[in-house]
């Protein structure tokens, strides 16, 4: 497997918008979106049994399931907080028809199920989410927001996304794992574009992973919530198309209107 990290803080041609139309697609007709997330890294102010149940008591009328416990919890939490995988992987589940929340013990990450419903209908879900979060009081502190996108891509992304490889290999059909990581002004973007995957384990694709974080102060405390996402949302989007081809994009149907 070949792989190329790189790090710095601003990549400029990796935010150009670099459509035909000289502005981004407002939708696509054939989406690639698997799953859409946003990561809440924080301090509860509560147990979180009691953080769990609170939650559960809010989407009471829609959850599936009632409060999930997972696996994790049977891990002693001397073993779990010695495992930086393990200290946040999340030890409850509440499952909707329209999304999941896993709940760990430093953080809440709210998973917007496939299909993807378009960033409206998203951004309604996490302003629900958020304000009964501002509103119980649940959190003592917030250390990191971040807003995911994980696309799966009908083709070898060697052949349809803009990467720079600097080896002065052929890649054919090598199997690459390709990171970008950089910091634009209040932002951490990250970005994995990875060939030789499968989706349900039968169709085979590359994958295009975008993460971007804020760990900026949120003091007081909630206050630039909704402006922080939106600017998450933007960048992820930039990064998105900015990140294919025009050939590839142009077969995704775009629509401008």
């Amino acid at each position: 497997m070949y792989f190329l990290c790189r790090f710095g803080v601003e990549n400029n041609s990796c935010m150009k918008i670099l459509s035909m139309h000289n502005q981004l697609p407002k939708k696509l007709e054939k989406n690639t979106v698997i799953e859409s997330s946003l990561d809440l890294r924080c301090n509860f102010s509560q147990p979180i049994e009691v953080v769990a149940v609170s939650l559960l008591n809010n989407y009471s009328d829609k959850a599936l399931n009632g409060l999930e416990r997972l696996p994790t919890m049977d891990i002693p939490e001397v073993v779990r907080n010695n495992d930086l995988n393990l200290k946040n992987a999340p030890l409850y589940q509440i499952s909707t028809e329209r999304m999941v929340l896993q709940i760990s013990k430093y953080g809440v990450r709210y998973v917007n199920k496939s299909p993807y419903p378009g960033w409206p209908v998203f951004e309604g879900g996490l302003n629900e989410f958020l304000n009964f979060i501002i509103s119980s009081k649940t959190v003592s502190f917030v250390e990191r927001v971040g807003l995911r996108y994980i696309n799966f891509l009908h083709a070898d992304a060697a052949q349809v996304c803009k990467i720079s490889f600097n080896s002065g290999i052929g890649l054919g059909r090598i199997q690459f794992n390709h990171v970008d990581v950089f910091r634009k002004d209040h932002f951490i973007i990250k970005t994995v574009i990875a060939n030789e995957a499968k989706l349900n384990n039968v169709i085979r694709g590359s994958v295009l992973d975008i993460d971007v974080s804020c760990s900026d102060s949120f003091e007081p405390l909630y206050d630039n919530f909704a402006s922080r996402i939106e600017e998450m949302h933007s960048i992820c989007r930039q990064t998105y198309f900015s990140s294919l081809s025009n050939d590839f994009l142009e077969d995704l149907g775009p629509s401008y209107e």
